[in-house]
């Protein structure tokens, strides 16, 4: 057992020391007047500990009420979100024809739609074609 770094020998060796220098009745005078400091030392001590305790308290609630506040904020913004999403999704059903059917696309895209219509000549005319049974020649 280490009491600030000294041993058990190493403290009987100074109260030894300290009964030879102060005699023995300084030395109770002496004893008091240490366990007296010591205790001042304490209470100042555990105050200062409290004190330092509340304040992280109190910085921790300020923490925890910012971050209820973020939560909120992050929570209303998906919230809007959300809303704005479905409001698409209505806008689309609404869109879609009567019978229930979405509508075709418009005549000028079905060649971006389709790579191999033939109303578009580049498609047909253009670009490399395989032969069959070669999967991995190409013919230009």
């Amino acid at each position: 057992m280490n009491f600030l770094g000294i041993g058990p020998f190493e403290l009987l060796l100074i109260l030894v020391i300290a009964t030879v220098v102060l005699g023995p009745e300084r030395m109770a005078q002496t004893g008091r007047m240490l366990g007296q400091l010591y205790a001042q030392y304490r209470t100042r001590w555990q105050k200062d500990v409290d004190e330092m305790t509340r304040e992280f308290r109190r910085e921790l609630e300020v923490l925890q009420d910012e971050m209820d506040e973020i939560r909120q904020s992050a929570e209303s913004e998906i919230k809007a979100a959300q809303d704005a999403f479905e409001s698409v999704i209505d806008t689309e059903i609404d869109l879609e024809a009567p019978d229930g059917e979405a509508e075709t696309a418009p005549p000028n895209t079905r060649a971006v739609t389709d790579p191999t219509s033939e109303t578009d000549p580049q498609v047909q005319s253009e670009g490399p074609t395989l032969k069959e049974g070669d999967a991995g020649e190409v013919e230009s």
